[in-house]
């Protein structure tokens, strides 16, 4: 069990090794304050969707930068682009996207 030091959550670390209320709010402020509206479009579209599980099957369902096996769940990963949309980046060119795990995501950004 833990418990965590900003809300004093308490959640069982098998399940997450983040605070489940923390990220939930974290989340929340993210998509209000700073997601972009049109790139949500994006990335809820069936056309995304499939080009992801493509990207997530060719990079062979690991990391392209630590090769750390990541999860199916959208949580465990993130199906990032390479050259960035707004510096010109293609959306839906499966060359320009990569499998990372969250950790190097965060990295990334």
């Amino acid at each position: 069990m833990a418990i965590c030091s900003k809300c004093r959550t308490k959640w069982k670390m098998s399940e997450s090794s983040r605070c489940p209320k923390c990220s939930k709010d974290y989340t929340k402020q993210y998509d209000k304050l700073y997601r972009n509206k049109e790139s949500d479009k994006l990335y809820q579209s069936k056309e995304w969707r499939e080009l992801r599980e493509e990207v997530i099957i060719r990079d062979g369902f690991k990391c392209v930068e630590c090769n750390t096996p990541v999860g199916i769940k959208p949580k465990d990963h993130a199906v990032d682009h390479i050259k960035e949309i707004t510096e010109g980046g293609e959306k839906l060119d499966k060359n320009n996207l990569q499998l990372l795990c969250i950790s190097c995501h965060n990295k990334k950004r």
